[in-house]
């Protein structure tokens, strides 16, 4: 989502439930946990009374049609219908799964394709005009392969007659669809109100699948590696200009909600006119240009190399132990590991509390972020008075562990909130400012473990990058994310399997020469990491070797104000043990319980 810059626009609106969308394909899993609250339900019909009760033609069609089977079960079986559903419309900020380009929406199943994934175009036709007929506005073709058909091509003018947008799939068969045309995408050499898509891959290229077109073809959109919803409560990656068609029709729906009283013609000129530009979709596809949801709503994009961020303090962070199992206090260490504040964020509460530093409030001074380690409950607090300025629930309705981190990843001079659920890998970033969501991914594909989080500035450009951690038993998996966009720079193991137990991860500039180092603690063994090369700085135990304590690494500031030493935090029954050891050359420095000074 971030690629077509959906988060920006999800900052003027996440959809609108009064708008519906036609998915003509092979059903929806209209059960899915992502799905269920943004399904449609045919408000005129009365279900299970065995009349036709609104008088369309059809027989208890609560939540679609099965045209396939002539039936008013438009459950799918095949898993494709399902996935494009999730990429439109996926419930948003529900702390599960995945977000479509519409948090809010109303997806109308339309089943013509069975459980192999073939159909026929006379079903597809029964289909669209079932979609028009209830005064949908826009429907998803993922779907093609068939010739042309005079009827299908009078089903499509009708749809015109209607205001109502046909979004097309171009083709997987890599051929250029103006000299070889491919149905239904090319009806839109005749009908104005089709709109075909191509897939782009996660560097702008044209898929090596993709139909193309300069005459045929609207624009491209994300298509490889896409995530989203697939039936039985579960979440697959697919790739094919399938995968990018649920893009754009959710991008149209997304501002053509926003925007009932325009046209068909003006929704589709806003959208081919907010394309991303990219120079190898030039001659490929009519606009050369990849979608970009935010810029349809007017939204200006970062200038060329991105904006130019708001200088950081160049103060290190302070160290900030958590509150282990047992005990509810959070402290903030100054020099020498004195004590400075003590928090207790979540009274009465000792399963664990989460904690992180950075600045939240842009006076240039650290403040405290905590979160319960069960229940997602995230606060932060005034770094110097303890006041507490903001609460709220990373992920609604969840009971599971958090983890997080603070970091400016928009470069506006105050950190954003990062939180990951350790039960299902899902990871969120709010904007520090104003609490809003502005990030969320499964980071981690078929992943549903623990999450580790951390922010810093990995190449010296003056922004801060998103670093996540997970280890699934091939060791400690690195990936970061640019600064803006929010794209995968960087994935890697950072430690072999079988290290130890438990692991988090870190980075800050631990030897001052502006570029943040990455620290990964597997069990007791801490490994330092150049950002840039990948390289090894130090191999090291923190502890004793073996022990099954949980251990954390973070970089804090511990005796130096502009640059952070390794600080190693293990959990010995209700305390913690602090262990320092120096930056420059990680040297042992200090280790003791926190609290005790």
């Amino acid at each position: 989502m971030t690629k077509i810059s959906a988060p920006a626009a999800w900052d003027v609106t996440t959809g609108n439930r009064s708008f519906v969308v036609a998915v003509i394909d092979s059903g929806v899993d209209y059960t899915h946990p992502d799905l269920a609250a943004n399904i449609w339900t045919n408000a005129g019909e009365i279900p299970g009374n065995g009349v036709d009760d609104d008088g369309n033609g059809y027989v208890d069609d609560v939540h679609g049609w099965d045209f396939a089977n002539n039936d008013n079960d438009p459950m799918d079986d095949n898993n494709h219908g399902t996935h494009v559903a999730g990429t439109i419309g996926a419930s948003g900020n529900n702390g599960i799964g995945v977000a479509g380009v519409n948090w809010a929406v109303q997806i109308m199943p339309l089943k013509f394709l069975g459980a192999s994934g073939g159909g026929y175009t006379s079903n597809a036709i029964r289909a669209l005009d079932y979609a028009v007929r209830m005064g949908v506005k826009v429907s998803n073709n993922s779907w093609g392969g068939g010739a042309y058909t005079a009827a299908m091509a009078a089903a499509i003018g009708r749809a015109r007659g209607a205001g109502h947008i046909f979004v097309a799939a171009a083709g997987n068969e890599a051929k250029n669809i103006d000299t070889n045309p491919s149905y239904p995408a090319s009806y839109i050499r005749s009908y104005d109100n089709v709109v075909t898509v191509a897939a782009t891959d996660s560097s702008d290229r044209l898929a090596n699948f993709s139909n193309y077109g300069a005459g045929s073809v609207t624009l491209a959109a994300p298509g490889v590696g896409i995530y989203s919803t697939t039936p039985n409560n579960t979440y697959s990656s697919f790739s094919g200009t399938s995968m990018a068609t649920p893009h754009v029709t959710g991008a149209i729906a997304l501002y053509w909600s926003a925007n009932p009283g325009l046209t068909y013609q003006q929704v589709i000129s806003q959208l081919k006119s907010a394309v991303d530009p990219v120079a190898g979709l030039s001659g490929k596809v009519a606009t050369a240009g990849r979608l970009n949801v935010a810029k349809m709503f007017g939204l200006a994009p970062p200038a060329p190399g991105g904006t130019t961020p708001t200088p950081q303090p160049t103060v290190a962070p302070p160290v900030v132990v958590g509150a282990p199992v047992g005990t509810e206090l959070v402290r903030v260490l100054g020099e020498g590991g004195v004590t400075k504040l003590v928090l207790d964020p979540h009274p009465g509460f000792v399963g664990g509390v989460a904690a992180a530093a950075g600045d939240v409030t842009g006076d240039g001074v650290a403040d405290v972020v905590t979160a319960a380690t069960y229940g997602g409950h995230v606060k932060a607090f005034d770094g110097v008075t303890g006041a507490e300025i903001r609460s709220f629930y990373g992920f609604a309705g969840y009971q599971g562990p958090i983890s997080l981190a603070v970091g400016d990843l928009n470069g506006d001079g105050v950190g954003d909130l990062i939180v990951a659920a350790n039960l299902n890998g899902h990871v969120k970033v709010f904007d520090g400012k104003t609490g809003e969501l502005t990030f969320s991914v499964l980071v981690y594909n078929g992943y549903f473990g623990s999450i580790a989080v951390s922010a810093a500035d990995l190449d010296g450009d003056g922004r801060n990058e998103l670093v996540t951690a997970a280890d699934g038993g091939a060791g400690v998996h690195v990936k970061a994310f640019t600064a803006g966009t929010m794209v995968v720079r960087d994935s890697f193991l950072a430690t072999a399997p079988g290290t130890g137990t438990g692991f988090s991860v870190s980075a800050g500039d631990i030897d001052g020469d502006g570029i943040a180092e990455l620290l990964v603690s597997q069990g007791a063994r801490v490994r330092v990491l150049d950002a840039r090369t990948k390289a090894a700085r130090a191999d090291f135990f923190a502890f004793e070797p073996g022990t099954t304590d949980r251990v954390t690494v973070q970089a804090g500031r511990y005796d130096s104000p502009d640059r952070a030493d390794v600080v190693a935090v293990r959990e010995v029954g209700a305390r913690a043990l602090v262990s320092v050891f120096r930056g420059t050359n990680f040297a042992a420095l200090d280790s003791f319980f926190a609290g005790t000074r």
